[in-house]
């Protein structure tokens, strides 16, 4: 059996949403494990078992990741980085599927990246990335901001200035 790590990092219902579809399909033949810091991830805990059978809900498991306490931001990004990588090293997954954030949340996928790739060679990567349009005033074509206008992915700016790029490429196997 293959073990899969879904990352779904992100303070919205799309995230949770995305990974726990997902993670029921992998479920039928996969154990599953979503990483997710959503407040709405209490909603999905209960139907689970409800929605499926005993086999695919024993297969599907839900991490939720605690940083909404910390003192600072400083420190809510330690804690994010550090409960991450806890999980994205502690097992030789078969797959990873990150929903959104090809960098991580706060940019700590890129650290982890090149040493999971070291320590599980095959493990296969799925990059989940939404396209959103900018919306549009009402009777207008022009964006409401320049911060709703997509950026092409090779121009995105780290979080962390000395943090290493990644690139679509990095996504791919080669």
């Amino acid at each position: 059996m293959q073990h899969w790590l879904i990352y779904a990092l992100g303070a919205g219902w799309g995230h949770v949403n995305r990974a726990i579809a997902l993670g029921r399909q992998l479920a039928k033949h996969n154990t599953v494990h979503i990483l997710t810091n959503s407040p709405y991830v209490s909603w999905m805990q209960t139907p689970i078992p409800q929605m499926e059978s005993n086999a695919i809900a024993s297969r599907l498991h839900l991490h939720i990741l605690s940083h909404r306490h910390a003192a600072s931001r400083e420190q809510a990004i330690a804690t994010v980085h550090t409960q991450v990588q806890a999980l994205v090293l502690s097992h030789p997954w078969t797959g990873l599927m990150v929903d959104t954030f090809p960098r991580g949340l706060v940019g700590e996928l890129a650290d982890l990246l090149p040493k999971r790739q070291t320590q599980s060679p095959h493990c296969r990567r799925i990059l989940i990335q939404r396209s959103a349009q900018p919306i549009a005033k009402p009777n207008t074509s022009k964006p409401l901001s320049p911060s709703t206008t997509p950026t092409k992915f090779s121009q995105a700016k780290p979080q962390r200035p000395n943090a290493p790029t990644l690139q679509p490429s990095d996504w791919l196997r080669q």
